[in-house]
């Protein structure tokens, strides 16, 4: 009997396992071409090299994997309980002795380890990656040596801060000495907006830093409200258009999605309280929602009753929509960390509670007709 147990729960585990690598794998190659197609948008105007463009895509899908877990897990258990239904085989596991409570510890240590690399992922490695990520995008906005200006077009970096106009280019190798004519200027990086108009301008190198020397021209300064507060005609200026800037990169850095989980702890405000528990909150849906799907799936359905599938698809729905009130909740201060990591693994535990005691009073009145 040991060893007929022993070999139902490899079989359960290993089409788990399957199920899970197939919802997976689906999920994480629509996130990552998703992911491709907005790098690769952005290199329109940014000079990503398509290594890089791949490079970004990875580790931007990579964040979402904490997500996708969970929802992989969910799918791969009811997946795997449809599949025994279809073709009875769920029957054949119950007369071995093996019930839902059974399954739940057979797939217990695989959700346990999900759960862990889950957490190793929310709680460490994302905030790591979004910042190399952003500090990547930044490096390579910087870097006008890739930006080679087209004439007779508008030409866009920066995030659109910067938008220059030249009619023609003359002479110089591609990364140097190369004169524009007709040069126009759009600069927003500042409070203070600007544009500028030159006669010509010679993009080169100085002190490894790339400037556009421009001649005879005039420099339009304006407000916030565009409203002209200067004007200056010049014989020779020199534009630095590296748009990377320390400061801002060090205070995006402090952003709530990009800090450290640590500095969270330690800050300790109601928006750092709202990530720290989303981040929280996600491996220990690893193990709620797959213990969700194992209980609410139907075994007299035969895979076939729209109606449950629905059951099951709005469950998952109602779990995320939770998840997110609370979030909100905890980021105005209408309830604390504490209560909302209690209450969301609180209520699947009831439910889940609820089914064992039922299921114990089942199965005791039916010993008793016998």
């Amino acid at each position: 009997m040991f060893k007929e147990k022993t070999t139902l729960d490899f079989f359960v585990k290993k089409n788990y396992i399957k199920y899970f690598l197939y919802v997976f794998l689906i999920l994480f190659l629509i996130i990552s071409v998703n992911k491709f197609y907005i790098i690769f948008r952005e290199s329109i105007f940014t000079p990503f090299f398509y290594s890089e463009i791949v490079i970004i895509s990875i580790l931007n899908s990579l964040t979402d994997i904490p997500l996708i877990a969970p929802i992989a897990s969910f799918f791969a258990v009811y997946l795997n309980l449809q599949t025994y239904y279809k073709t009875s085989e769920f029957f054949i596991i119950q007369n071995a002795g093996i019930g839902k409570i059974d399954l739940f510890k057979s797939f217990l240590p695989i959700f346990l380890i999900t759960a862990l690399f889950t957490s190793f992922l929310t709680l460490f490695l994302n905030p790591i990656i979004e910042i190399y990520v952003e500090h990547k995008k930044n490096s390579i906005s910087e870097n006008i040596e890739r930006i080679d200006l087209s004439p007779g077009r508008f030409n866009y970096f920066s995030n659109d801060e910067i938008v220059i106009y030249i009619d023609e280019k003359k002479d110089g190798s591609k990364y140097e000495s190369i004169k524009y004519e007709e040069f126009i200027l759009f600069d927003s990086r500042y409070s203070s907006k600007n544009i500028i108009i030159a006669s010509s301008a010679i993009k080169n190198k100085k002190q490894g830093v790339i400037i556009l020397s421009l001649k005879d021209g005039i420099k339009y300064s304006f407000d916030k409200n565009f409203l002209l507060t200067d004007l200056v005609s010049f014989d020779n200026l020199d534009i630095n258009l590296s748009t990377f800037n320390k400061e801002e990169f060090d205070e995006y850095e402090q952003r709530v999605s990009k800090t450290k989980t640590i500095d969270l702890i330690e800050k300790g405000e109601n928006l750092d309280q709202s990530e720290l528990f989303w981040r929280i909150i996600l491996p220990f849906s690893q193990i709620l929602l797959p213990i969700i799907s194992l209980f609410i799936t139907n075994n007299n359905i035969k895979g076939k009753n729209i109606k449950n599938q629905l059951y099951v698809f709005t469950s998952l729905l109602i779990f995320f929509l939770f998840i997110i009130i609370l979030r909100s909740a905890i980021e105005n201060d209408n309830i604390s960390l504490i209560f909302g990591i209690s209450i969301s693994v609180l209520v699947p535990s009831i439910y889940f509670l609820v089914y064992i005691i039922s299921s114990t009073f089942r199965n005791s009145s039916l010993l008793k007709k016998l």
